[in-house]
């Protein structure tokens, strides 16, 4: 996926940096969910939700034979404790 960061003349600081952190926090949120597919493949679709700091509020993982995921070492990558997995139906 790819992510704009658009600057205008226009923009007052705060608008920038705004944009900035919303940026930032996507790109972590892309780095997050790779750190997960390397540990479970990519037969899985991942949905996280972050805290304005950063850190993981919640990660769904939906996919089909999921029965195996491991959910103490997504735990550990992602210092969540709110994580859910989903089958997907056939």
């Amino acid at each position: 996926p790819s992510f704009e960061f658009t600057y205008t003349e226009v923009m007052s600081e705060e608008e920038i940096m705004a944009q900035s952190d919303a940026y930032i926090l996507k790109i972590h949120e892309e780095n997050i969910k790779n750190e997960i597919n390397n540990i479970l493949g990519d037969n899985v679709e991942i949905f996280i939700q972050l805290y304005s700091d950063g850190r993981v509020k919640s990660v769904r993982i939906k996919g089909k034979d999921i029965a195996n995921i491991k959910i103490e070492e997504i735990r550990e990558l992602t210092g969540c404790e709110d994580i859910m997995v989903m089958e997907d139906e056939y």
